[in-house]
């Protein structure tokens, strides 16, 4: 469960990137699934993001016991559950592309699991990790700031904003060092430099 900007618990019910747009997926007011907010965006989601995203793709081969192969899938989509007492619940959709099908892709979902009861000291078969668990903790994290506004897009344009204040900076530092003029010895001659004639301050003599 992530905090929205108001400190309430904001809980995301799925999680979807397809390399081109974000939807974001939460709870409404009541809790209820009947009442969720669906919000998409097409900003780029930080790396971080991404990677976070990823991470479910081992953990989801594991699961439906695919082939080493498929780690070069992709997640597409997390769907996530949350109970009263806490227990978290988790969906992954994996999609790839299969090139004996001229590269069309391929869906597959893993089965719901659940995290382990309170207390639960059994084997873990069939539950949910706790790092698993974990890596719901990261994505919420970065979901809820991706909602917020940190995207690749505004991450390039603070990039560019700096760009632009250091050229400033050095074209007027540039201007600064063409302009100054240079100083005269004690007998009134100029020191030899790379100024010109015309860069030479007039003394007023004729």
């Amino acid at each position: 469960m992530a905090e929205n900007g108001n400190g309430k618990g904001r809980t995301f019910q799925k999680i979807w990137f397809d390399g081109a747009e974000v939807r974001l997926e939460w709870a409404g007011p009541d809790g209820s699934a009947s009442q969720a907010v669906r919000w998409k965006c097409k900003d780029l989601p930080l790396g971080k993001f991404r990677d976070a995203l990823q991470a479910f793709q081992p953990y989801a081969v594991q699961l439906l016991g695919l082939p080493k192969t498929w780690l070069g899938c992709q997640v597409r989509a997390l769907s996530m559950t949350e109970k009263e007492d806490g227990t978290r619940g988790l969906k992954v959709t994996l999609v790839r592309a299969i090139p004996a099908a001229r590269g069309q892709n391929v869906t597959i979902i893993t089965p719901h699991l659940d995290s382990a009861p309170e207390g639960h000291t059994g084997q873990m078969r069939g539950y949910l990790t706790s790092e698993v668990r974990e890596l719901i903790d990261t994505i919420e994290e970065y979901a809820e700031e991706y909602h917020g506004g940190a995207r690749e897009r505004q991450l390039m344009i603070e990039e560019d904003n700096e760009n632009a204040r250091n050229a400033d900076e050095a074209m007027a530092a540039a201007s600064r060092s063409a302009t100054r003029k240079p100083r005269k010895r004690g007998d009134g001659t100029v020191k030899k430099g790379s100024f010109r004639q015309t860069d030479i301050e007039d003394d007023g003599e004729e």
